[in-house]
């Protein structure tokens, strides 16, 4: 912003385009940036490092604004006719995006002692109309308001659409297999161990000939691929 800023009040002041430089501190993502500019003879530096060299460069273009600007009432200068600050904006823009400069149509309509403007700016071909205003100044930065505005929404939509994040469907969490009934031996890979734990009927002792006590323990199968079954045949 305040590149356009200068530049458009270099231009109108005869004092030439500034010219900007710029020191580097740091490698690779670490590298801050500080800037300086010179116009009308004068050299204005940016108060401090900066990530991205374009904050350095409009820094020392606002530091180069409010020595032109004693008052350093930037505010009411963007607010003013003299202003323009979307043509400022606009300029800006098509510069950074290497799309030809903006040209405005203006036109007046009404009595001599109370006129009032409207016009429209071409870009690439492109069209956009401005609201019907009283000074041509105004018509003018009405009609890159326009331009500014849909051009940054296109562009925003192009960033939003190329880093879509792309939405899962839901799925439901697949669930385990069901286990199989209690005394079903399912199909056992060679070398594979697995363990049963079934309970053990009341049983004599081949002693005693007496019951035994009704227990429970693992009962290791270790064997080749067996068939599915019904393991049933275990005790008697």
């Amino acid at each position: 912003m305040y590149k356009g800023l200068l530049q458009n009040y270099a231009q109108r002041r005869g004092l030439g385009m500034p010219a900007y430089d710029n020191e580097s501190m740091g490698m690779d993502q670490a590298t801050c940036f500080k800037a300086s500019v010179t116009v009308g003879g004068q050299t204005f530096k940016s108060p401090q490092f900066f990530s991205l060299l374009k904050d350095a460069e409009h820094a020392a273009a606002k530091v180069a604004m409010e020595f032109f600007l004693p008052e350093g009432n930037l505010e009411a200068m963007l607010l003013s006719e003299e202003g323009r600050f979307y043509k400022n904006l606009l300029c800006e823009m098509t510069q950074k995006e290497g799309l030809a400069l903006p040209v405005y149509d203006t036109v007046s309509d009404g009595p001599s002692h109370m006129p009032t403007f409207a016009s429209r700016v071409e870009i690439e071909g492109e069209r956009f109309q401005g609201s019907v205003m009283k000074t041509k100044k105004q018509a003018e930065d009405d009609a890159a308001k326009v331009a500014w505005t849909r051009l940054r929404e296109r562009k925003l939509s192009r960033f939003s659409s190329r880093f879509q994040v792309i939405k899962i469907n839901d799925v439901s969490p697949s669930l385990p297999p069901p286990l199989p009934p209690r005394g079903v031996i399912k199909m056992i890979p060679s070398q594979v161990t697995c363990f049963l734990s079934i309970p053990m009927r009341n049983m004599q002792s081949p002693q005693s000939g007496q019951p035994s006590k009704r227990v429970s323990f693992d009962h290791m199968v270790s064997s080749a691929p067996v068939r599915e079954g019904i393991a049933t045949s275990f005790f008697n």
